[in-house]
């Protein structure tokens, strides 16, 4: 059986309700297979350092795979084994985008709604790529809101000349880590964020990048969307 991490990357230290109950059907259903899973919440310091550090923590583990969880996003147990079943070494979840009818959004409004109920149905869902079903395709790039990461993978970026090791101060000390979410540019000098920046150093290292759109997958707070 196989053993995960789970690393669950929080800038203000509060979880949502969605993220609370995705960690818990995560690890239920990684119980229910025979799986082992370990755990870390990081919190108190930039996201970029955050997910530096918590990869940091995986690769000290023993586990051999990494999720990583943003706290405002929620993920079925069903999309969530889904992509345990595919079994791919990079693979995220793509949550939905909407285009936000700021007219209708006031209306709604008006008309007594909360402001995110308003939100959902001002933003009907995008629609599907063209020729994409639901399921699983090759990706340049994408997000870390939700993703599942094999050791290999940071293994390999690890030993790429291209990264570098240091330190950062956290609230129980120092800890040394890989700068794998630094943030960069490309050729042209595009900034890249800590997101775009890591899957561009993944498909550098001549690795592939999967991406799993379908339904179970929220995001909530300020820009709530749904799958």
């Amino acid at each position: 059986m196989a053993s995960y991490f789970l690393g669950v990357c929080s800038a203000t230290g509060l979880i949502s309700s969605p993220t609370a109950i995705s960690l818990l059907e995560i690890q239920a259903s990684l119980k229910a297979r025979g799986h082992e899973l370990a755990y870390a919440i990081y919190s108190g310091a930039d996201v970029v350092t955050a997910r530096n550090i918590l990869a940091q923590l995986f690769l000290n583990s023993n586990a051999d795979y990494f999720i990583g969880i943003d706290d405002d996003v929620g993920i079925s147990a069903q999309a969530f084994l889904a992509m345990v079943d595919a079994g791919y070494d990079c693979q995220l979840a793509i949550v939905p985008l909407r285009q936000l009818d700021l007219a209708k959004f006031a209306s709604r409004v008006r008309a007594g709604e909360n402001s995110a109920t308003a939100q959902r149905n001002a933003a009907p869902p995008r629609a599907l790529p063209d020729g994409q079903e639901y399921g699983f395709f090759p990706v340049e790039r994408g997000t870390t809101s939700f993703y599942i990461v094999a050791r290999s993978v940071y293994e390999c970026l690890r030993r790429s000349n291209s990264h570098r090791s240091r330190m950062s101060q956290t609230t129980d000390g120092r800890i040394d880590h890989w700068d794998f979410y630094d943030t960069g540019h490309d050729e042209d000098g595009n900034y890249l964020s800590t997101d775009y920046a890591f899957f561009r150093r993944v498909r550098n290292a001549g690795l592939r990048i999967h991406a799993y759109y379908g339904p179970g997958l929220s995001h909530s707070g300020q820009k709530t969307y749904h799958s």
